[in-house]
This record gives structure tokens, C-alpha cells and sequence, in this order.
């Protein structure tokens, strides 16, 4: 049975082992090999809330632009990253064929039948900034936990906001609806709360990211443009080939912004929630 486990702010979680701190396995060589990506500042969320090992088997939901999985696969023993979208899928096999410890799944994790595609059992299993878009909650829930193996961890972060705010179809009012969906599962203990970044963190990432990312999606917007729930429906996505020559000079940047954002600690804060709302950037940390 599941139990909650108070925490503070800036406490330890009880029942979870301290947390082996890790840095991102950058390599000077990403800047041009690497697959173009946005600003891969939530990838931090992994580096200050898992242990991760060379023994490790991890399992991603989510695979994106595949920058997580690499840099990941790096620190690890294995990680299989799962996406929904069959080209993006099919587009990083073609570019990890020769990766030995890098695997990529096309695979629903809302899906009855999801276990019958990722069947195997791992340490760590984590999702950035999906579960808004999961039709069907209580299943993705119950895979997810399925694939954890008994001592194993779980982490999923995402917005939890009104779907009017996200886009997506999937929000948790309240902590008592977190609770009874993990209460059917065989997790020992998890606990639920806000992320945020730090104030200078924040400033940073507002001046140097959002501000110019908001002026993108406007124009976009005015083009028509709907958010898009799948990767491969994104603007990066479908124009990467337009992009390809400027990767290194927005890879530099995002380096650069990403190490300014780290300067005097971590990037993450973790603040406590109440039981009326969980109207906030949600993580959740389970232990099988």
C-alpha cells in the first residue's frame, strides 16, 4: 500500500536513499553531433532528484529531441526511451543505430498494451513534461509503477494546470485526486510537490529564453499554428532540416545559458503543497 511521506522544502525524502548528486555528461562534441534541441534545462529535475549509476536500467517516457536519453546513456547501464510518435521514433533509431546501451520505442504508456512493448523491469523510470497530455491517467499510472522494478524509483514531473493553460487534456486538481489514482498500485511511498526554479535561475531564464521564445510563438500563432501534443507536430521538429546549419552557434547558447543558470547551485527548488489545489509544476517521486 502506498503512504505519503511529509516533506519540508528542503528536507530529505523519508524512505528514499540520499540522492548522488550528477552532472549532465555534456561533451564539447554535442554542440555539433548532439540532435537539435530546445534548452535542456528540466533535464536538471533528473540530475538532482535520481541516483543514477553505471548499473542502472532506466526507462524514459517522452523521448523528445533524444538529447535526455544520450546524455543519460552516458551514466548508465542501459535506457529505453519511449515515445508516442511513431517518426520521431523512427528518426532517432536511424540516428542511434550504433548505440549499444541506447534504445528507442514507439509505444503508447496510456495503452493497456504498453507492458506487451516495454516488458522489462527498471531501476529508475522517469517522464518530463507528458502526463498533461495522457488521456487515460489510471492506466498510465498503473504501467509506469508496473515497470518499476521493487526498490526501484519513479519520477514524474509536468504542468499541472487547467488544460486551458497547457494545452493538454489531463489535470489533477488536487492531492486527493493524486492519492486515489496511486492508491490501486503496489508503490511503499511517494510524495508530490511543487518545482520551482530558483529566483536567479528564473531571471535568467525568462530574459534569455522565454522572452525570446514568446515572440516565436506569437508569430507562429498568428500563422494559425495550434500547440502541438506530439513532438513530431512541432515547429522543431518539422523545420530541423532549416536549422541544421545553426546547431552548434543554438547548442553554445544553450550551454551557456544553461551554466550562467547553475551558478550558485542548483537550478530546482522544491516547495511544499497544500491539500485545495495542485495548480503548479507537479513532481512526484515513488519508491516501488
Amino acid at each position: 500500500m502506498s503512504s505519503i511521506v511529509p516533506i519540508g522544502a528542503n528536507s530529505e525524502v523519508s524512505g528514499f536513499p540520499p540522492v548522488k548528486r550528477h552532472r549532465s555528461a555534456f561533451r564539447v562534441s554535442d554542440m555539433w553531433t548532439a540532435p537539435l534541441h530546445d534548452l535542456p534545462i528540466r533535464d536538471e529535475i533528473v540530475y538532482q532528484w535520481l541516483s543514477l549509476d553505471q548499473s542502472a536500467k532506466v526507462l524514459e517516457i517522452g523521448a523528445g529531441s533524444g538529447i535526455t536519453a544520450l546524455r543519460v546513456s552516458r551514466q548508465v547501464a542501459g535506457i529505453t526511451s519511449v515515445d508516442i510518435a511513431a517518426p520521431n521514433i523512427e528518426r532517432l533509431q536511424r540516428e542511434y543505430r550504433a548505440a549499444t546501451n541506447l534504445r528507442f520505442v514507439c509505444a503508447d504508456v496510456g495503452s493497456p498494451t504498453f507492458r506487451e512493448k516495454v516488458p522489462d523491469l527498471f531501476d529508475v523510470v522517469f517522464g518530463l513534461d507528458f502526463f498533461e497530455y495522457v488521456t487515460d491517467p489510471e492506466t498510465c499510472i498503473e504501467n509506469l509503477v508496473a515497470a518499476v522494478r521493487p526498490g526501484g524509483t519513479l519520477l514524474l514531473q509536468w504542468p499541472n494546470y487547467p488544460p486551458s493553460k497547457t494545452g493538454g487534456v489531463n489535470y489533477v486538481a488536487t492531492y486527493s485526486r493524486l492519492a486515489e489514482l496511486l492508491a490501486a498500485t503496489d508503490l511503499t511511498c511517494w510524495q508530490a510537490y511543487a518545482l520551482r526554479l530558483r529566483p536567479y535561475a528564473a531571471a535568467l531564464y525568462d530574459i534569455f529564453h522565454e522572452m525570446p521564445m514568446r515572440r516565436l510563438r506569437r508569430a507562429r500563432k498568428s500563422q494559425g499554428n495550434d500547440l502541438p501534443q506530439f513532438f513530431d507536430e512541432t515547429w522543431a521538429f518539422r523545420k530541423a532540416h532549416r536549422l541544421e546549419s545553426y546547431k552548434a552557434l543554438i547548442h553554445s547558447y544553450w550551454a551557456t545559458l544553461t551554466a550562467a543558470m547553475k551558478i550558485g547551485g542548483d537550478c530546482f527548488q522544491r516547495v511544499p503543497i497544500g491539500e485545495a489545489s495542485l495548480d503548479c509544476n507537479l513532481m512526484l517521486l515513488a519508491k516501488r
